[in-house]
C-alpha cells in the first residue's frame, strides 16, 4: 500500500475499529526528515475557524481574545472542551431520531479530533508551549517523541527509513522516539553517493554579507544588486528562495524596472496557481517563500536557483525558542542547513539535469561552519573554497 506520511500518522490517531492500515513486517518512509514535524501537527491542539466548528469559534472568539497567562488559558480550553462535548451529545441525540446534516457530521468530525487531542494534551507528560496569535490559538508539545510510537511506529516490525537530509542521524533517532523502545544496535545508518555530477549542480557563492534582522538594511541593498547580475547571466527560467514575505517585498521593491516584468510572485492566497504558471513559462523569475521542498523542477523548468536568505527556524515560534532555551543550538543549525540543501535539490533532478545554486546571503559560511560534521559529501563537494573557509 502507498500512502502519505500526513495520512499514514492521522490514521494511526482512528479507533481501532475505523483503522483498516493496520500493521506490516516491513514499513518504507521517504522524506522521513518531517516525520517529527508531521506529529507534532497531528497531536497539536488548534482553535482556529478550520479546526472546531464555526460556531463554536464565533461565539469564543472575545474569549479568546483575551487569554494571555497560563491560568487563563487552562480555564478557557476547558470551557472550549465542555461546549464540544455538549455538542457532540447533542449531534448523538439527532442522530437516533432523524440523523446528522452534512454540515452537522463534520462539526462532529472536528469537535472529536480537538477533543481526542485535547485528552493527549492533559494526559501528557511532555514539555507544552501555546501561541495565542492573529485570533488563533495554537498548543504543542515540544517535542513529540511521546507520541511517536503509537503514531507512527507501531506499524511495522521493520523500517525503513529514507532522506536525503537526516544529518544527524543520531539526533533524528532521539527525536522520533526510537531510542525509548530500541537499542543503538537496533538501528542501522546507511549513508550512499550521490550518482548526479558535481560539475552538473554548482553552488556559486555571490554572498554579500547576512541578511539576519540585525543587517538585513544594509546588506539588502547590496543582495539586490547581486540578484540582478545573476538575472543578467541567466536568461532561462530562475526560482529565488526568499524564506520570508518580508523579504520577497524588499527584493520586489528595490529590483530595477528592467528585470520586473521577468518576475512572478506569489501571496499566500496564489502559491500554487504562480507556480504553474512559472513552470508553463520560460525565461521568468518565481520570487518565492517556502518552496524549498515537494517540488521537481527538472531539466528546462529551472535552470538556476538563487537563495537570497538562509531560512533558518522563526525563533518567534513558541516551540523553537522553547528548544534552544533547552540547548538545541545544533538541531536549530541543522534545521536551516537542512532547508538549504533542500532547496538546493529541487532543480537537480537526474543524472543530466543541470542547474546552478547561487548564494546571497551571508549567513550561510557560518552555517556551513557550524554544521560541517553533518553535511552529506555530496553537498560539500558542490561548495566552493569561499564558503568552507
Amino acid at each position: 500500500m502507498l500512502t502519505s506520511l500526513a495520512y499514514l500518522i492521522s490514521e494511526s490517531q482512528a479507533d481501532e475499529a475505523e483503522s483498516y492500515l493496520g500493521s506490516r513486517p516491513l514499513v518504507i518512509l521517504d522524506e522521513a526528515h518531517n516525520l517529527e514535524e508531521q506529529c507534532l501537527n497531528q497531536v497539536a491542539v488548534r482553535i482556529t475557524p478550520f479546526s472546531i466548528p464555526i460556531e463554536t469559534f464565533d461565539r469564543i472568539r472575545s474569549e479568546l481574545a483575551n487569554v494571555k497567562t497560563d491560568a487563563e488559558l487552562k480555564g478557557f480550553l476547558e470551557n472550549v472542551e465542555a461546549r464540544l462535548r455538549n455538542l457532540v451529545e447533542k449531534c448523538q441525540r439527532i442522530v437516533e431520531s432523524s440523523g446528522l446534516t452534512p454540515v452537522q457530521a463534520e462539526d462532529v468530525d472536528r469537535a472529536a479530533k480537538y477533543l481526542r487531542n485535547y485528552e493527549n494534551y492533559k494526559k501528557s507528560k511532555s514539555d507544552w508551549v501555546w501561541q495565542n496569535k492573529n485570533g488563533q490559538l495554537t498548543l504543542q508539545p515540544v517535542f513529540a517523541r511521546e507520541f511517536m510510537r503509537n503514531l507512527v511506529w507501531k506499524r511495522g516490525e521493520h523500517y525503513i527509513i529514507s532522506s536525503a537530509t537526516i544529518l544527524d542521524p543520531e539526533e533524528f533517532a532521539q527525536t522520533a522516539g526510537l531510542l525509548d523502545f530500541l537499542r543503538k544496535d537496533e538501528i542501522e545508518f546507511l549513508t550512499v553517493p550521490s550518482t548526479f555530477p558535481v560539475e552538473n549542480r554548482p553552488v556559486i557563492d555571490v554572498s554579500v554579507g547576512p541578511l539576519s534582522m540585525r543587517h538585513v538594511e544594509v546588506n539588502m541593498p547590496k543582495a539586490i544588486r547581486a540578484v540582478e547580475m545573476i538575472l543578467q547571466k541567466e536568461d532561462g527560467n530562475v526560482a529565488i528562495h526568499c524564506h520570508s514575505y518580508h523579504h520577497q517585498r524588499s527584493l520586489i521593491d528595490g529590483i530595477s524596472e528592467e528585470f520586473k516584468p521577468r518576475l512572478i510572485v506569489h501571496s499566500s492566497r496564489d502559491r500554487e496557481e504562480k507556480l504553474e504558471e512559472w513552470k508553463s513559462s520560460r525565461g521568468k523569475v518565481f520570487v518565492s517563500v517556502a518552496f524549498n521542498e515537494g517540488q521537481d523542477w527538472k531539466y528546462d523548468i529551472c535552470d538556476a536557483q538563487i537563495l537570497l536568505k538562509v531560512p533558518f527556524p522563526d525563533l518567534g515560534d513558541p516551540r523553537i525558542k522553547r528548544r534552544m532555551e533547552l540547548g538545541y543550538r545544533r538541531w536549530y543549525s541543522n534545521q536551516a542547513m537542512m532547508e538549504v540543501i533542500q532547496a538546493y535539490g529541487r532543480a537537480i533532478r537526474a543524472e543530466d539535469d543541470k542547474a546552478r545554486f547561487y548564494v546571497v546571503d551571508g549567513s550561510l559560511t557560518q552555517l556551513i561552519h557550524d554544521c560541517w560534521n553533518s553535511i552529506p559529501a555530496w553537498f560539500k563537494d558542490a561548495l566552493p573554497t569561499s564558503l568552507v573557509q
